[in-house]
C-alpha cells in the first residue's frame, strides 16, 4: 500500500501510496531550485515493448491524460494492453513541453503520440515537493477519469490514501490469526500478501470494462484477469475458496464472462 525510495542520481525522494485503481505520488526535491516532472510513456520492462502512447497536458489545469499501448509476451498476440491513465499535478506547473522523439522535445506543446512519446513539467522555483494523483483503466479515458475522482480526488491527502490501504491490507491478512515464532508469522502473512497480487482487477469503479471481443461491457461484480490457471489452480485457488471466497467467486464470474 505505500512505498517510498530515495533516488540515487539526484537524491529526489519518491513516495507512493495506492488504491485499487491508482495512486498519490509525492516528490520530495533535494535542489527546489529545479523542480521538474518527467512522463515517459516510452519506458517499459525488458521483455517488452511499447506500440504507441499518447498524452495530453493541461497546463493550467495541472493534469494530464492519455494511454500506453504495450506489448507484453502475451498481449502482442491480439496488438497490446491499452492502459488509459488520468492525473493531476499539484502545485500547478509553470511550463514544459512534450516529445514524440526523445531527442526533439517541444517546449510549450501539450499533445504528443508515438511510440517513445512523453512530457516534462516545471514548477515554480523553490518548490520542494510535488503531488501526482493518477488513476488507470483498462477500458477507456473517461474510466481513468472516473476512477481518479472516485479513488484518488483532490481533497485526500497522502498520509489519508496510506492510511486507507494499510487499514484494507490489515483487514484482509487478518483473516488467519498466526500463532509462533516471528520468522514463521513474517513467512505466512507474507504468502498470504503474494497470493492477493494477481489475479489483476481489470473492471473500473463504475463497473465497466473491456472484454475480450474488445467490447466494453458493465456488471455488478469486480473483474479479474491475469489468470495463471496451470500454475495456481491446484494452490492459490483453493487458499483464496477458504480465506476469500467472496474474492474467488468475483473470479469465478470473470472466468464466464470470458
Amino acid at each position: 500500500g505505500q512505498y517510498s525510495v530515495v533516488l540515487q542520481d539526484d537524491g529526489t525522494r519518491v513516495e507512493v501510496a495506492a488504491t485499487e485503481r491508482g495512486a498519490i505520488h509525492r516528490y520530495t526535491f533535494e535542489d527546489p531550485m529545479h523542480p521538474v516532472l518527467i512522463v515517459d510513456l516510452g519506458h517499459h520492462i525488458s521483455d517488452s515493448s511499447v506500440a504507441n502512447g499518447q498524452i495530453n497536458v493541461d497546463l493550467s489545469a495541472g493534469s494530464l491524460s492519455g494511454f500506453q499501448r504495450l506489448n507484453g509476451s502475451y498481449s502482442r498476440r491480439f496488438g497490446g494492453l491499452q492502459t488509459h491513465f488520468a492525473a493531476t499535478v499539484s502545485p500547478t506547473p509553470v511550463s514544459g513541453g512534450v516529445w514524440t522523439d526523445p531527442d526533439s522535445p517541444q517546449e510549450g506543446v501539450w499533445a504528443a503520440e508515438s511510440p517513445t512519446a512523453g512530457s516534462w513539467l516545471v514548477f515554480p522555483e523553490g518548490t520542494e515537493s510535488v503531488e501526482l494523483r493518477i488513476a488507470l483503466s483498462y477500458t477507456d479515458g473517461e474510466g481513468a477519469f472516473t476512477n481518479l475522482d472516485n479513488e484518488v480526488p483532490r481533497d485526500a491527502g497522502f498520509e489519508a490514501i496510506a492510511d486507507d490501504a494499510a487499514t484494507a491490507w490489515r483487514s484482509e491478512l487478518s483473516r488467519v490469526l498466526v500463532r509462533g515464532g516471528e520468522r514463521e508469522m513474517t513467512l505466512f502473512h507474507t504468502a498470504q500478501y503474494h497470493a492477493m497480487l494477481m489475479p489483476s482487477l481489470i473492471s473500473d469503479v463504475d463497473g465497466r470494462y473491456r472484454t475480450v471481443a474488445d467490447d466494453i461491457g458493465t456488471v455488478a461484480f469486480p473483474v479479474y484477469s491475469d489468470f495463471s490457471l496451470w500454475d495456481t489452480f491446484r494452490t492459490q485457488h483453493p487458499w483464496l475458496i477458504w480465506v476469500h471466497p467472496e474474492r474467488q467467486r468475483d473470479m469465478n464470474l470473470s472466468l464466464l464472462q470470458m
